[in-house]
């Protein structure tokens, strides 16, 4: 036998060239499928990144309130007049309005911003600590307790 017949013996070679044409890569059927599947995930997670960013500005007001007022009662207990809050600076699309910098920890804060094309605000009473939040602030209710 010689080494052309052996070579050609070899199982590898038999499979080879015993492969009929078109049975490499993938079918139109597997590519159609794959892509069905990549749409079908798409249209679930998209919807759940689109509100993030509005989310994010609402959960954003909240701390920003919520630590003025902590910073209130602290000076308070300490018997201290707090200074301007000035800490609460416009941004993040999030507009907190002249009522947000105080005296003595009088009066209200508020945070005001939009989820989407939806205007929101969230009121802090620096007195009691009472928060209320009016528009909408989220597609979930919850969101918008705090």
């Amino acid at each position: 036998m010689s080494i052309f017949q052996s070579y050609l013996a070899s199982p590898k070679i038999k499979r080879v060239l015993n492969r009929r044409p078109g049975e490499e890569g993938f079918s139109l059927i597997e590519l159609v499928v794959v892509v069905a599947v990549l749409a079908v995930l798409a249209t679930i997670a998209v919807p759940a990144f689109l509100g993030l960013a509005d989310d994010g500005e609402v959960n954003a007001a909240k701390t920003a309130l919520a630590n003025v007022y902590k910073e209130c009662a602290y000076q308070s207990a300490r018997g201290v007049v707090p200074p301007l809050h000035t800490a609460l600076a416009d941004g993040g699309g999030v507009d907190y309005g002249a009522s947000a910098t105080t005296t003595a920890c009088t009066g209200t804060a508020t945070a005001a911003g939009n989820y989407g094309t939806a205007p929101w605000t969230l009121t802090l009473d620096l007195a009691t600590g009472a928060k209320s939040t009016t528009g909408t602030c989220s597609t979930t209710a919850n969101q918008c307790n705090w």
